[in-house]
């Protein structure tokens, strides 16, 4: 982000800091909200797990109809739910590579706008709840007593057309649709869809769908906020993206509850609410500027960037600002963008490339999804007797400890804090093992569980949470950077597809011994991160890449004053 956003000049010399201005907030706030809905959507299918399983189920019953086996194999209703899970994150795996090539396409603003249109109605998990037909008198045909619409799905994912019905008889004899007594109702459970593979279809696209929205905000609003944030305020104002996620999840869980929408028949209400955040993006986006960076240095459009700045700013004069510009503008021709391919093939660039995949690894594979995820059932088999409740508190303390980042990051380092996450996750994951072996001796290990659990997601938020996406900023200067960013985010989503997907078959073999596998998988990724990660504070992206050439295995572990992050800038040195 140019200096210029700061300073002008004054008469001693000193620069002024630029004011919080109203269209600063506004599009900050406005940006966010894409990050607000992915948090969302993160934890909104937790709380509800099983009465959606006892909707699939309900649905499995109906599709066999009466000859049919029983109830739906546990094994099946396992991979249901899995997929359920995991679908949200194929989409985000796909979209994470176009990132760059939007973002430069459309823009920052355009961007977000365009992908919120377009997904405006796609829930992270939107479905149909289960179809109870009810063969209506006189009609000689078979309707759905309760036919949901998908909430929040775009009109074109709305529910597929019903199969034919097939009714019976209070005594079971088979009745075509027109041999339905007139005048007479049967009973919801004797009248049902013919037998079809598979589940309809809008209860899963619109998640994938979704998700195609969620792999383009994991990248879209930070560098957006970025962009436009002033240099004092980079560190906070960046980490709301954090914190409107973990928000999102905490909203979630609340709205899951059984007293609100997680019942048998509002749950699809509470899937589809993620479009209201969508909608309020939609009105707020067009009164947001575009980044000014985005329009100099990449659209060459001067006009509008001295407009944006203005805007931005509230200054009168904004030449200063734009010079900045300029001259940023200059320096980044001199740098060669790098392709996927070219970026994947440097011998230069390979090391921070291993450096960024790992932590991005060591934030998937940490175990905290598979805790949000499934916390309602952890919190079960734990013998919490309000496992709704203790999940609503672990996300209290999500959120508290995203809050406690900010003041941290820029004092503490960035290496020292992730290796304090990890360090504390493991500890708590081992912590949590003994917790559930010792559960049926000792009822109170319950309360040992929920201290881990608490403990886990507070290690999480102060170093695997928030540091690995700041070391990918810094391991790479301007050329490279977006493609690393692709590569990173595409790590991170497959991680998330796997934990999402796997985790319950993986659960139902280790029993209490799955969170040993994270406790061990965490000492690995710290191992890795002493030995290999450097400590980046306070150095400019000039700086880190040469001490990558010159040792390109390991930093030196200096350490300067501590500057603000300068996100998506560019190199200083250049």
């Amino acid at each position: 982000m140019p200096s210029g956003f700061q300073q002008i000049g004054s008469e001693d010399g000193e620069p002024p800091q630029q004011r919080v201005t109203g269209t600063l907030v506004l599009a900050v706030f406005s940006a966010v909200l894409g990050s607000l809905q992915f948090g969302y959507n993160i934890g909104v299918i937790n709380a509800p797990q099983k009465v959606i399983e006892q909707s699939y189920n309900e649905t499995w019953l109906g599709r066999q109809g009466p000859e049919g086996p029983g109830s739906i194999p546990p094994g099946t209703l396992t991979t249901l739910w899995a997929l359920s899970v995991a679908i949200f994150s194929v989409g985000g795996m796909i979209s994470s590579f176009l990132i760059g090539i939007i973002s430069q396409w459309l823009g920052r603003y355009g961007a977000g706008g365009q992908g919120q249109g377009n997904r405006n109605g796609s829930p992270a998990r939107a479905t149909c709840s289960s179809q109870t037909p009810l063969c209506l008198p006189g009609r000689g045909r078979c309707w759905p007593t309760t036919s949901w619409p998908c909430w929040g799905a775009p009109s074109w994912a709305w529910p597929t057309p019903l199969p034919p019905m097939r009714c019976s008889s209070l005594d079971g004899s088979s009745l075509a649709p027109t041999q339905v007594p007139t005048g007479t109702t049967a009973q919801p459970s004797t009248c049902s869809p013919s037998p079809r593979l598979g589940f309809c279809w809008s209860e899963r696209l619109p998640s994938a769908f979704s998700s195609l929205r969620a792999g383009l905000t994991s990248g879209l609003v930070p560098m957006y906020v970025g962009e436009i944030a002033p240099t004092h305020l980079r560190g906070a104002l960046g980490t709301l993206n954090q914190l409107a996620i973990v928000i999102g999840i905490l909203i979630a869980q609340v709205l899951g509850l059984e007293s609100m929408l997680g019942t048998a028949t509002l749950w699809p209400l509470l899937l589809g609410i993620t479009v209201l955040p969508a909608l309020l993006q939609l009105i707020l986006l067009p009164f947001c500027p575009e980044s000014p960076r985005y329009l100099y240095i990449i659209r060459n459009l001067e006009g509008p960037a001295r407009k944006s700045l203005k805007r931005l700013t509230g200054w009168a004069d904004v030449s200063g600002a734009l010079a900045e510009l300029k001259d940023e503008k200059r320096k980044l021709e001199r740098e060669r963008p790098l392709s996927l391919p070219q970026l994947l093939g440097s011998r230069t660039h390979r090391q921070p490339l291993i450096i960024a995949v790992v932590l991005q690894l060591s934030q998937q594979l940490s175990g905290i999804n598979a805790v949000f995820y499934y916390s309602t059932s952890i919190f079960e088999t734990a013998g919490v007797g309000q496992p709704a409740y203790a999940t609503i508190g672990a996300g209290v303390v999500n959120t508290v400890f995203t809050l406690v980042s900010v003041f941290l990051v820029e004092r503490a380092g960035r290496r020292t804090l992730h290796l304090l996450g990890l360090a504390g996750m493991c500890g708590c994951a081992i912590l949590m093992t003994v917790a559930l072996l010792l559960l049926e001796r000792v009822p109170a290990m319950s309360y040992v569980s929920i201290v881990a659990i608490f403990g886990f997601v507070a290690f999480f938020e102060i170093g695997p949470g928030p540091i690995p996406w700041f070391i990918v900023a810094e391991l790479f200067s301007q050329g490279p950077r977006p493609a690393a960013m692709a590569v990173a985010g595409f790590s991170n989503w497959t991680c998330n597809f796997i934990i999402g997907m796997g985790f319950q078959y993986v659960a139902d073999a280790m029993g209490p011994y799955v969170f040993l596998l994270f406790a061990v998988l965490l000492l690995g990724f710290f191992i890795f991160t002493f030995l290999r990660v450097p400590e980046t504070r306070g150095r400019t992206f000039d700086q880190i890449s040469a001490a990558f050439r010159r040792t390109p295995s390991l930093l030196e572990q200096e350490v300067k004053p501590s500057t603000e992050l300068e996100y998506l800038g560019p190199d200083e040195n250049d």
